[in-house]
Formats: structure tokens, C-alpha cells, sequence
């Protein structure tokens, strides 16, 4: 996050479609996506453990949509975080 402070909008825009590309075909995958979370899965990686179909995490791991934290709204993983725990959910969260 603090490296993207600096990119253009442009950059910003690439940045973003690339993450949102990588989402939508591990979505789309006829495979099973498996994800194991061992420490941190902040911003892009909680978007890839939304769009897996099975999750383990160990008990040090720790989930957080940082972009909240500086105000924005994490569009790019936000359909899928919200498929995954649930419209009601999110928004008692």
C-alpha cells in the first residue's frame, strides 16, 4: 500500500485490473483452489482467500481489508469477500 502512494493513475488502474484479472480466473477455475493462511492476508490476499473453495488458516493468522483502514473502499475484492461471508454479515461487521 505504501509503494502504490506513489504510482500514477495509470499505475494505479493496472495495478488494480492485474489483482482483479488474478481474482476473477481463480474464481472462475473448474479446479478447486485451495488456500492455506499462515500469517498475514491483508487487502489482495484476503480477496484470494474470498474466491477460494477451501480455506485453512493456522491460529496465527490474522484477516483484515486494509484499505478500510485508510479510508477506502476495497472494491476490487469486495464482490468476493462479500459472496463469501455474507451480505448480512458484512454489514454488521
Amino acid at each position: 500500500m505504501k509503494r502504490m502512494a506513489d504510482y500514477s493513475e495509470a499505475e494505479n488502474r493496472a495495478d488494480a485490473l492485474s489483482l482483479a484479472t488474478m481474482l476473477n480466473t481463480t474464481y472462475a477455475s473448474s479446479k478447486p483452489v485451495i488456500v492455506r493462511v499462515q500469517g498475514d492476508a491483508y487487502a489482495g490476499g484476503m480477496g484470494l482467500v474470498a474466491v477460494s473453495d477451501i480455506a485453512v488458516a493456522s491460529d496465527n493468522a490474522h484477516f483484515c481489508l486494509s484499505e478500510a483502514k485508510l479510508g477506502l473502499m476495497p472494491v476490487t475484492i469486495a464482490p468476493y469477500v462479500i459472496r463469501a461471508i455474507g451480505a448480512r454479515r458484512i454489514a454488521t461487521s
